[in-house]
């Protein structure tokens, strides 16, 4: 249920040109969702908030 709601989140972010990004899944729940079939969303993932923050920095040119 959760990851048919992160797709459906996902679609409807992407209608207004939001990319979503994704950080510190806990394992038990990384290894259901690919075992549930939807990891193929395709949502950007990072292992922490300060390497999410990092990817998301680099992505705006202008962010200090």
């Amino acid at each position: 249920m959760f990851f048919e709601a992160m797709t459906k989140l996902k679609s409807a972010a992407s209608l207004i040109g939001v990319k979503m990004v994704v950080s510190g899944i806990r394992p038990n729940m990384a290894k259901h969702w690919v075992m549930s079939g939807t990891d193929g969303i395709q949502i950007e993932h990072y292992s922490s908030m300060k390497q999410a923050l990092a990817a998301v920095k680099l992505l705006l040119p202008d962010a200090k």
